[in-house]
This record gives C-alpha cells, sequence and structure tokens, in this order.
C-alpha cells in the first residue's frame, strides 16, 4: 500500500472499483506520528482536525485547511491554532465549529469548543462556558440552521447543571429593517434599525 500521513481518500466501492486510494494526501504529522480524528467539507476545501504539529511540511497545529483535489495544497492563511487536539468540525454556512480537547484558539481562551470564521480563523466571542467534566473534552458537533449541538465530558453549562454531556445553543438572526438606502456621506442622516428572529 501507499504511505499516508493520517488521511487517506478512496474512490467508491461499486462492484468494478473495489476502492482504490487516490493520491490525495494532506501528509499530517506530529511528535506521536499523525492523528486525524475530525474531517469536514465545505466550499470545496476539506478541514482536518486531530492533533499534528505540521501538514505538508507547514507548520500549522491541530486543525487545517487543504484543497479538495489533491490535499497537499494548505491555507496557511486559515490558522485558529488551537493548543490541544481538534476530535470534531462542523460547517454551516461559512459558521465553523470546533469541538476537542484545548484551552485557546487564536491566541484567545475557549475550554474545548469554539466558533471560528472562515477567512482566517478568528475565533468569535461566543463562549458557552463548559465547566469541566472527568476528561474536560467535546466528541461531537452538529448544526442545524441557527442551532449549534455540543456533546462530550462537561457537566455544566454556563454553571447550570442541567446540560451534563449535551447541549444545544440557538444564535439569533440579525435581519436590517431597511436593506438600501442612498445620500451623501456628510449631510444625510441615517436610522439603522435591526430586529431579532426571536
Amino acid at each position: 500500500g501507499s504511505p499516508r500521513g493520517g488521511t487517506a481518500a478512496f474512490n467508491f466501492a461499486d462492484g468494478v472499483d473495489t476502492g482504490t486510494a487516490l493520491a490525495w494526501n494532506p501528509n499530517t504529522d506530529g511528535d506521536d506520528g499523525p492523528e486525524v480524528d475530525a474531517l469536514a467539507y465545505y466550499n470545496n476545501q476539506i478541514y482536518l482536525g486531530g492533533i499534528f504539529s505540521t501538514v505538508n511540511g507547514e507548520a500549522i497545529n491541530n486543525v487545517a485547511r487543504v484543497d479538495l483535489t489533491t490535499g497537499t495544497t494548505v491555507d496557511t492563511g486559515w490558522d485558529p491554532g488551537p493548543d490541544g487536539a481538534v476530535y470534531a468540525i462542523t460547517i454551516d454556512t461559512g459558521h465553523i465549529f470546533l469541538g476537542g480537547a484545548f484551552n485557546n484558539v487564536f491566541g484567545n481562551p475557549h475550554k474545548w469548543v469554539a466558533l471560528v470564521n472562515n477567512t482566517d480563523g478568528q475565533d468569535s466571542v461566543w463562549d458557552p462556558n463548559l465547566t469541566i467534566g472527568v476528561i474536560d473534552t467535546v466528541y461531537a458537533l452538529g448544526i442545524s440552521g441557527t442551532t449549534a449541538l455540543v456533546g462530550g465530558d462537561f457537566n455544566k453549562v454556563g454553571g447550570s447543571p442541567l446540560h451534563g454531556f449535551f447541549a444545544q445553543f440557538t444564535f439569533p438572526q440579525i435581519a436590517f429593517t431597511t436593506t438600501t438606502g442612498s445620500g451623501l456621506e456628510s449631510v444625510t442622516p441615517v436610522n439603522i434599525e435591526i430586529s431579532l428572529d426571536f
């Protein structure tokens, strides 16, 4: 077999092709060997999460974005830089959620779960304030519309013991009541009204 560094892609087994390994190979590596625990697809790119320190020779820790075609082009401009393992990734319309065993993302405190942007990996201010469990890890994430689902080893969310091991969060949608306007910036006053969906 062909050597792979933690990930591989295959043709579908269809009765003719029994699942041939493709050339696609991001070639992750780390101190104890590569470990890829999460994969997600969005906008013709593959997101990898796990425990690694390089992807195709590029220094990038624990989460990376690579091209769909070969896996060899690493987007070094997108780098959330979690300081621990990433075990779950879920993406919907550019909202990228990371879950794992980290304490910081993009240099800012985030315990085990974070929301990052699709441009450079910058973290958002969203922080559900998960409280310590036994292993201190988020293993599963899901998203449906404006609801994010989080599962793992935590015993409180925001100080409430009602959400041990699983919680869901709803994000408000903001709409502008007036969507267009025109005038000279220096002389035309404007009122901006927004509405929330709850």
